[in-house]
């Protein structure tokens, strides 16, 4: 049943989530992803304030949803948050979906189904999601939602090919005793590896320079690029500050380096972020450059990472630089965690599906990550 008023009861008993929801959603929260009946921490319950009632997006048309039973008591939840962005030129209104859940013993089997439902009859122009699992994608898909193939390809830059292996292997405990005596070998084979010219290794040093990235620096470059993608982000000092201040504090995935990068005369060429983790695999949040100078970017990039110690780096397919990125030496790989989306408007759906939109993982549900070891 599609219900078009967002702000009563449905006979799916869907209604928006509010502030005294939160308690609710996150003792929810906890049976569903942590298998546990404890009390939800402090934590988590902020967690949810700050990013589904605080962000700076947050208005009263596209609210998060919940399904509760008879008695009142959550049984579903949809997080929703809202995000501008502009096609060709026109406003638009985007509607990130996260943390799908309903409870496995209170909750009917069609919950999941009708929360999304009621998701997709919203004022949004855009329904989108990049953190799903193979259940979403195929709830998303029974109701008319997509899989956006070309996003959802992962690329692989590897730096450090015997760290890179070992780390891969290290979950196998019969061989932690030999990758351990390996490993003064695969240091020297890693360094000798890397020193072969032109070889899929090597990272040369980048003759563009690097600097922290502000936030008004990279509102700069951005506003500086020759071209854009049809489907962009609209980013603002706060928002922008917002969203990378949050990105920021997910430890779990190491220290996020803001580098903006600048060509030879001084010229800001581009930027990136992302999460760097020594002698391990880093995962590229955000990069965005012209198609002239993307190459340099991510030479900048590959050299910055190998220098502080990173095995390999990982990131989202961009389209536009699908052609840096081979030539790059980046392997590809199709993830069945994908980006999805869903909007009434064929030529919205049209521009992601061939690339024609700038969806780094800033834009989606992928850098909230309520996973991880921040609630504990």
């Amino acid at each position: 049943m599609l219900v078009n008023d967002r702000r009563t009861m449905s006979a799916a008993n869907i209604r928006p989530f509010v502030e005294s929801d939160v308690g609710e959603v996150a003792a929810l929260w906890q049976r569903v992803f942590r298998r546990s009946d404890a009390p939800p921490p402090e934590s988590l319950l902020g967690y949810f304030r700050e990013v589904l009632f605080r962000n700076p997006w947050m208005g009263d048309d596209l609210p998060s949803l919940v399904s509760t039973d008879r008695a009142g008591r959550v049984v579903g939840f949809l997080g929703v948050m809202p995000r501008e962005m502009t096609f060709r030129g026109r406003p638009v209104r985007v509607a990130v979906s996260t943390q799908l859940m309903v409870d496995p013993d209170g909750a009917s089997g069609l919950t999941a189904v009708q929360l999304l439902q009621q998701f997709f009859a919203g004022p949004q122009d855009l329904a989108y999601t990049d953190g799903a699992n193979d259940v979403s994608t195929r709830l998303w898909q029974g109701i008319g939602g997509e899989v956006a193939t070309l996003f959802s390809l992962d690329w692989t830059r590897v730096l450090r090919p015997t760290r890179y292996v070992s780390e891969l292997l290290a979950g196998r405990k019969a061989l932690r005793p030999l990758l351990w005596a390996a490993t003064p070998f695969g240091w020297a084979a890693d360094a000798a590896l890397g020193r072969v010219p032109f070889g899929p290794y090597h990272t040369p040093a980048s003759e563009a320079r690097g600097e922290v990235a502000t936030t008004e620096s990279i509102l700069a470059c951005w506003w500086a690029l020759p071209r854009k993608p049809a489907l962009c982000p609209v980013y603002e000092p706060e928002s922008l500050d917002w969203l990378i201040r949050m990105t920021a504090s997910k430890k779990v995935h190491g220290e996020l380096r803001r580098v903006l990068v600048r060509d030879e005369s001084g010229q800001a060429i581009g930027w990136y972020l992302y999460y760097l983790k020594p002698g391990g695999t880093c995962r590229l949040v955000q990069l965005a450059a012209s198609e002239d100078a993307a190459g340099a970017v991510l030479d900048h990039l590959f050299h910055d990472a190998r220098r502080h110690g990173a095995s390999a780096v990982t990131g989202r397919m961009d389209p536009a630089h699908a052609q840096a990125l081979s030539d790059h030496h980046c392997r590809f790989k199709l993830l069945c965690r994908g980006v999805l989306v869903h909007s009434r408007n064929v030529e919205l759906v049209h521009a992601v599906q061939k690339g024609d939109a700038f969806l780094s993982c800033l834009e989606g549900e992928w850098w909230m990550r309520f996973g991880g070891d921040q609630f504990e």
